[in-house]
């Protein structure tokens, strides 16, 4: 159970560091942005004003976010002793102990929280998000009615009451909860996806406006973004999916994935191999030792008729992967075409 929820918590960020205290932090930030310019910004915020505990909220956030559990716990340790009282320095705490693998420690940590502020309807939110995750689902369905008895509207809350029907095969009722969210948060990314990849499920094509629905209010991380877009990808909604990988690439121009799969879509869905070539020699620029990236530009040359160029790069992929089938397969056409 704790595996199935992991990206959850790291992609999609629920609650901890969005709302410190009712301080919002704002920045310049812009969609051209990545990761590394949050960090040093907040790295640069936090010298300027090392006595704000909101900012070294944000940046464990960021440091979660980002696997770096060390120093997630750093600055998340920082904030807490600036200020000890605030329950939203607990909540990242509370997840960096998740990720270590610690439930029950991450449990103690939001139990301080709910003894800090116990009319907290994010607390209750927080206490039944973990305890589905360890599979204490009397415990988790009380503390999320808690929450929403606090906070009908809570979206969080209800998303999280979806996962609880989930769990119990109660799938009606988990769409009905997840619609709720959406519903009452209308940017509320973890639950338009859940919705589209249950309907996707259960074949119904309104999946598909759910999934534009996460692209919409996607917040510029190229991870969340990037698990629509393969969804789309994968489900022949071919155009919507090279409109989020372009996105994508706006936010974070090194995002190699991105350009294999723009590559990918072009050379198979709309026939265009040149542009196809680009985006593939763009994903070996960032990254030359991805496989499939060296295999389809390969395959270009092949479709070329400049065989040599094809037999390195078929020969390259299989040096990079040994016994890579798709590229003993075009080496065999090489061969056949060649007269070998």
């Amino acid at each position: 159970m704790l595996n199935r929820f992991l990206t959850i918590i790291i992609l999609a960020f629920s609650l901890a560091g969005c709302n410190f205290a009712g301080k919002e932090v704002v920045t310049d930030t812009t969609t051209a942005d990545t990761i590394m310019d949050e960090l040093a910004r907040l790295k640069r915020l936090t010298e300027l004003e090392p006595n704000n505990a909101a900012f070294h909220n944000q940046l464990a956030s960021v440091y979660l976010k980002r696997d770096n559990l060390n120093e997630a716990l750093h600055f998340i340790n920082k904030s807490l002793e600036l200020e000890p009282s605030n329950e939203y320095n607990y909540f990242i705490l509370s997840d960096i102990y998740l990720m270590m693998g610690d439930a029950n420690r991450a449990l103690t940590t939001l139990l301080k929280a709910s003894d800090l502020s116990p009319n907290n309807a994010d607390v209750y939110a927080q206490l039944g998000r973990l305890q589905i995750i360890m599979e204490d689902y009397p415990r988790a369905i009380k503390n999320l009615h808690e929450a929403l008895a606090l906070n009908s509207n809570h979206s969080k809350a209800l998303y999280w009451r979806g996962f609880y029907h989930l769990e119990r095969n109660d799938t009606a009722r988990a769409i009905s909860d997840f619609q709720l969210s959406v519903a009452v948060d209308q940017e509320f990314f973890e639950g338009y996806m859940e919705l589209g990849q249950l309907l996707l499920a259960k074949g119904d094509k309104l999946a598909y406006d759910y999934f534009e629905h996460a692209l919409q209010s996607a917040p510029p991380e190229p991870e969340l973004l990037y698990s629509v877009a393969f969804l789309l990808q994968e489900n022949e909604r071919s155009f919507q999916a090279i409109e989020a990988y372009q996105r994508i690439l706006k936010i974070d121009s090194t995002f190699y994935k991105a350009w294999y799969n723009l590559g990918y879509l072009y050379l198979t869905e709309r026939d265009e191999a040149d542009k196809a070539l680009g985006y593939f020699n763009k994903a070996l620029d960032i990254n030359p030792e991805y496989v499939d990236a060296v295999y389809n530009r390969g395959l270009i040359y092949e479709l070329r008729e400049d065989y040599a160029s094809a037999r390195r790069d078929y020969l390259k992929a299989l040096k990079m992967q040994l016994n890579h089938e798709k590229a003993i397969e075009g080496l065999n056409r090489l061969d056949k075409l060649q007269g070998k």
